[in-house]
């Protein structure tokens, strides 16, 4: 698991045997990061086999977005905007996104709507 705001890799599955690994995970956490989820409340998830949003902290972590005040960082913690858990061993799973939106051309766009942008596209092409 990467973004671009972490500049390396935040999580990496270890090398080894295939049954020690977690198909479907991302890895665990790598030295030198801090991870942290919290509910859609705020509060700090503590357990194993429930979801928040993934906050990470390094010294890798870039220190924010130029020209904006994006709420994307919280005490020196990145908001990934991701929602992962984590199982008993320390492996992380992704497994949705806080906001429906991904960025396009530097734009937040909702990927529902570029569904429907392609399919009324590919109707008009239809009916020509």
């Amino acid at each position: 698991y990467g973004m671009t705001e972490v500049v390396v890799l935040s999580h990496i599955t270890p090398l080894g045997l295939l049954d020690e690994k977690r198909l479907g995970s991302c890895g665990k956490l790598l030295p030198g990061f801090e991870a942290m989820l919290k509910d859609e409340n705020g509060t700090i998830i503590d357990a194993p086999h429930r979801s928040g949003e993934l906050y990470l902290k390094s010294p890798t972590v870039m220190l924010g977005y130029f020209n904006t005040d994006e709420n994307a960082f919280v005490d020196d913690w990145l908001r990934t905007g991701d929602v992962l858990y984590y199982d008993e061993d320390g492996f992380y799973y992704v497994v949705d996104r806080v906001k429906d939106l991904i960025k396009v051309n530097g734009v937040q766009v909702s990927p529902s709507q570029l569904v429907m942008d392609f399919a009324v596209s590919v109707e008009n092409r239809r009916k020509g």
